[in-house]
């Protein structure tokens, strides 16, 4: 049991606070943040007006292993909205293909 609390307290996980007794109990692990090439690979391909299914099938799924499509896709819709000042100035002066050809070397040097 240390040894399995030892890997758990080492980890990227996150405690709460238990209001009923004072103490500190496990919580449910956190994401990372995410990565600037992770934003800058979804950058690429919002701005080449590619589709997110299409997307994730042929690059983002390999570029993301520790990232689930739905927290992917999330991402994806938020940059493209709200954050979008985060993306503005990827890619700016090249074609879709080379924008795409881009995303796919960054993402094959993530793998």
């Amino acid at each position: 049991l240390r040894n399995a609390w030892f890997a758990y307290f080492c980890g990227e996980n996150s405690w709460k606070r238990n209001r009923v007794t004072g103490g500190w109990i496990p919580c449910k692990p956190q994401s990372s943040p995410w990565d600037p090439e992770e934003t800058k690979i979804m950058g690429l391909l919002l701005k080449s007006n590619a589709k997110f299914k299409k997307s994730w099938r042929g690059i983002l799924q390999y570029a993301f292993p520790n990232r689930t499509e739905s927290a992917t896709s999330m991402k994806w819709y938020q940059l493209n909205k709200s954050n979008y000042f985060m993306i503005e100035h990827i890619g700016k002066g090249m074609a879709n293909e080379a924008r795409i050809r881009l995303a796919k070397r960054l993402a094959k040097k993530r793998m």
